[in-house]
């Protein structure tokens, strides 16, 4: 969250990665009521998330130190911070609190007892990346805007609807990006969605170091930049994943050297040929993967595959 925080940052952001409770009592998981603790685990992060929101809008109010323009404000996460922004977006109204919080009128309501009461913890957009949501009713016609980002393949929180675990044990369903985006869509939410094809959890993990973890996080922080000015400021071309005519992608576009992935189905594409601006072969692969990296030089390049009915499918790229 920090790099991302950096990276946004540096576009003219006021951001923050904030502190909130995590954790589980481990006995009571044990003891069968692990849906109880996870629950309530969310309901406390989701009060420490709002909490945050209130602070920067008292601030604003104020002598304002950090420059806040509380007329858009953001709560974004990844992972169980992708499950905090979304119930902070659409865990709204008291008769929407799970059954398992029975003592939701002492923890303060939906707001929390997190501190800097009496002003709002309204957002204008939620950012989730890998998260998932408790229930898809929450969200309503009119809701709150969302980016979302997550991959087909996680086998932590689930892409669509299943089970969260703690400690290998299963703790309660949940509805994750793909489900959500079906739910925004018939909702009428405004909302932008990309799914990472093939990819397991927080797949942009930029502590990792390597060149497509790297590849990841420049794809999230262009999509999420996009989508945020396309919502708040204009409109701009953004690159999106795979539609269910498409049979590949490229990212990130532009691409560092060296760093430029192609996802592709290998059941449907014979080859892929890469081309500079003159139209000269750069690379050949006859043997495709689902996933894998293409080492080019700087410059601009075009990238098609052929596929197995023989139609060719094309992307322009640029390297730097």
């Amino acid at each position: 969250m920090v790099a991302l925080c950096n990276a946004f940052a540096a576009k003219g952001y006021v951001t923050a990665s904030i502190s909130y409770r995590l954790g589980v009592d481990f006995f009571e998981v044990i003891a069968g009521n692990g849906e109880e603790e996870f629950t309530y685990a969310t309901l406390r992060g989701t009060h420490d998330l709002r909490a945050a929101v209130r602070f920067f809008r008292k601030d604003a109010s104020g002598d304002n130190l950090y420059g806040t323009d509380t007329n858009i404000i953001i709560a974004g996460g990844s992972s169980a911070g992708g499950f905090m922004a979304l119930h902070a977006a659409y865990l709204d109204r008291l008769e929407e609190v799970p059954e398992e919080i029975t003592d939701i009128e002492e923890l303060g309501g939906i707001e929390g007892n997190s501190g800097n009461e009496g002003y709002s913890s309204e957002i204008d957009m939620a950012v989730n990346l890998c998260g998932a949501i408790g229930d898809t009713a929450w969200i309503e016609q009119g809701d709150t805007s969302l980016i979302s980002m997550h991959g087909t393949e996680d086998q932590t929180v689930p892409y669509g609807t299943g089970d969260v675990e703690i400690f290998g044990m299963p703790v309660g369903e949940v509805h994750g990006s793909g489900v959500i985006d079906e739910k925004t869509t018939a909702a009428g939410v405004e909302h932008d969605f990309y799914p990472f094809y093939n990819a397991d959890h927080v797949p942009y993990d930029a502590l990792s170091g390597d060149a497509e973890h790297e590849a990841y996080m420049d794809t999230t922080i262009n999509f999420v930049k996009t989508a945020l000015y396309n919502t708040f400021f204009g409109q701009i071309t953004s690159v999106k994943p795979l539609s269910g005519t498409e049979l590949f992608t490229v990212f990130p576009n532009p691409a560092k050297r060296n760093g430029l992935w192609v996802t592709a189905d290998p059941r449907a594409v014979q080859q892929i040929v890469v081309t500079d601006i003159k139209g000269i072969t750069i690379r050949r692969i006859e043997k495709v993967e689902a996933k894998q990296l293409l080492h080019l030089e700087q410059g601009f390049y075009l990238v098609n595959i052929i596929t197995s009915n023989n139609t060719v499918q094309s992307r322009k790229v640029i390297v730097y």
